[in-house]
């Protein structure tokens, strides 16, 4: 069988040495800023996407705040490759290092989850990660700009534009840098996952190029297409995680952002900085997608393993009834008190009333019937049902009814189970001891 993650994965170092560590970091947040003046840009030198923002902060993040040097190191050089002279090129490389060190530092103190499975997570990446974690270097790289020129000119529009850019690279090129791992990897390809997975990425990219019209010049129209891709993305990231829908995500707006450059979508005007402006909005909204299922699907998950934990330690099972279908699922709990690991007498109601005692079998069934009945919404029964090793459990079920139809008609049961075996015996021995006791004072 066809096996991609394994690959992937071996692509992951488990150990590195700290000085080829800060090589790697230093070679890619210089190629990210490099990289950066060939994008779109909102100014005469200011790119859409800042990669150096949010390549530096994943680094720090993943190999450790010891990283710091590979990202002052490739700012220097970065900015010495863009003019700046010696002293101020220390100054902005401080900066650089300095924002996204900071950033991490309290990333990592207040414990962000890097699966952005929790609000709190969320928000923390947004607001100390991408918003303030590029205070520090964007103000930095504006104010030592604007000193060289006219800083009262300069600095009121040249800083909003960079801090921009480095939140859209944090955004956009740290998220999925930072989720990358080897369990995110095996959620996204793992097996034969990887087929729907890269499809519905590559009809996502897809959807996003046909809605900026890169074959027609100038078409301006809105396209409906162009609200597609969040929906996919919301789709992707419920089935793969963060990573791949990132990666999507910076996929499709690195390709808007050319498109927009060359006159294509709906957002071209007669000012390129404008025309970006708006994409940064469109882009903003697709980068935000990721971010906000995988936390809402993690907090759902953590609450549903709560209250799965809950009943658990309270010794009670759950189980649900399908009407259509007569499906009837045991929960894990359930089936451990019956001695099963799983369900494998079947899932029917008749597999189940198969399980119950025959002397039980009416109290049971009258249980069940009395549900139909359009008034009611509970009832209540207490049964004994074989386990897997033969012996008999008493239990006591409770049912509510959790669905009906438009027309009264039951459609789905909750039924919640407690194991009362040593509460029912103590009271057969109860009952035994009474009447040996009524029939000595009888005799």
């Amino acid at each position: 069988m066809l096996n991609i993650p394994q690959f992937l994965i071996r692509l992951l170092p488990s150990s590195m040495p700290w000085a080829r560590r800060i090589l790697w970091v230093g070679l890619a947040c210089y190629a990210g800023g490099r990289s950066g003046l060939s994008l779109p840009k909102l100014g005469s030198q200011i790119s859409l996407i800042g990669p150096a923002a949010g390549i530096a902060l994943a680094a720090l993040l993943r190999w450790g705040l010891s990283m710091w040097p590979g990202v002052g190191m490739a700012a220097f050089f970065v900015a010495l490759a863009g003019g700046a002279s010696s002293s101020t090129a220390l100054a902005m490389a401080a900066a650089s290092a300095g924002g996204p060190l900071l950033a991490a530092w309290i990333l990592q103190r207040a414990g962000l989850h890097r699966t952005i499975d929790r609000f709190f997570d969320l928000w923390l990446f947004c607001a100390v990660g991408a918003a303030a974690g590029t205070l520090l270097t964007t103000t930095s790289d504006a104010l030592w700009v604007a000193l060289s020129t006219d800083p009262l000119v300069v600095l009121p529009t040249d800083w909003p534009r960079r801090w921009l850019s480095g939140v859209a690279g944090v955004m956009l090129v740290g998220l999925p840098l930072t989720t990358l791992s080897r369990e995110s990897l095996r959620l996204s390809f793992a097996q034969w996952r990887w087929v729907p997975n890269l499809l519905l990425s590559v009809i996502t990219i897809a959807c996003g190029l046909l809605a900026f019209d890169l074959t027609n010049r100038g078409g301006t129209e809105l396209s409906p297409l162009i609200f597609v891709p969040h929906v996919l993305l919301c789709w992707l990231t419920l089935r793969s995680g963060v990573f791949l829908a990132s990666s999507t995500t910076l996929v499709l707006a690195v390709s808007a952002a050319l498109a927009t450059q060359h006159g294509h979508g709906p957002f071209v005007g007669s000012d390129i900085s404008n025309s970006l402006a708006l994409l940064g909005g469109y882009v903003g909204t697709i980068s935000a997608i990721p971010l906000l299922v995988s936390a809402l699907a993690g907090e759902l998950t953590a609450r549903a393993e709560r209250w799965q934990a809950a009943l658990d330690h309270s010794n009670i099972g759950v189980a649900e009834w399908q009407i259509s279908d007569q499906a009837v699922t045991l929960s894990p709990r359930w089936l451990w008190m019956l001695g099963y690991e799983t369900q494998s007498f079947g899932f029917s109601l008749e597999a189940v009333r198969s399980r119950v005692h025959h002397e039980d079998l009416l109290e049971f069934e009258q249980a069940l019937s009395k549900l139909h009945v359009t008034d009611c919404k509970f009832s209540d029964a207490r049964f004994r049902m074989q386990c897997r090793d033969g012996s008999w459990k008493w239990f006591q079920v409770h049912a509510t009814v959790a669905e009906r139809s438009g027309g009264g008609e039951l459609v789905r049961v909750i039924l919640t189970a407690r194991d009362i075996t040593e509460q029912r015996t103590a009271e057969d021995r109860y009952q035994l001891s009474a009447k040996l006791f009524e029939h000595l004072q009888e005799g």
